[in-house]
């Protein structure tokens, strides 16, 4: 399985045999609509995440591409950061992903 995320789309995937298309399109479907949240293995995403914003800070070229974006699209989703606002991340829990 693998995945990544950008600044206007995110992608899953599964690399699969030919026979199991129908079992990976289901267990994707599984994997989103009915995801198991665990408290414990979002505060450690949270605190890789954390690290990767303090690590993004050192970036250069990142810095200035999310701030242009900020500045241009200030009011709109992709003004916002790639990875979350480091405020909000700190005090996100399962039970916000869960009413999301």
């Amino acid at each position: 399985m693998h995945g990544s995320s950008g600044r206007e789309r995110s992608s899953v995937g599964l690399t699969v045999f030919k026979g199991d298309v129908s079992r990976a399109v289901s267990l994707l479907g599984s994997a989103f609509s009915s995801a198991r949240l665990d408290s414990s293995e979002l505060e450690l995403l949270k605190g890789e995440i954390a690290a990767d914003h303090e690590n993004s800070a050192k970036d250069f070229e990142y810095t200035t591409l999310e701030n242009a974006h900020f500045n241009a699209y200030r009011d709109h989703m992709l003004g916002q950061p790639i990875k979350g606002d480091a405020d909000v991340l700190s005090n996100i829990s399962v039970d916000d992903l869960r009413s999301f």
